[in-house]
């Protein structure tokens, strides 16, 4: 009686494969939110921007993050620069009308 061997493969195959742009989804959704930032909520989407921005940058891409961090703080700060002189001097009351 002849004995039968189980042959079977070692070969690991990954679930996904490797991303070729690491942190450019949240560095885009971080420029997103730093546009938004100029009329909406200021300060939530902007620190959001923030956050996703140090995201970015941290998984890999640098420049998109450091991108996105800096046009965050900046849209957040004329953002609220905005809401300021919109309530006292109501510059956009027109638009609404």
């Amino acid at each position: 009686m002849e004995q039968q061997q189980e042959y079977y493969n070692e070969t690991i195959i990954p679930a996904e494969p490797p991303d070729k742009h690491p942190g450019r989804i949240e560095g885009l959704i971080a420029i997103l939110c730093a546009t938004l930032s100029l009329m909406f909520f200021p300060p939530i989407f902007g620190i959001t921007g923030i956050v996703l921005g140090k995201k970015s940058h941290k998984e890999g891409s640098v420049n998109l993050g450091l991108i996105s961090i800096v046009l965050s703080v900046i849209f957040m700060i004329m953002g609220i620069i905005i809401g300021i002189f919109d309530s006292k001097f109501g510059i956009f009351d027109n638009l609404i009308r």
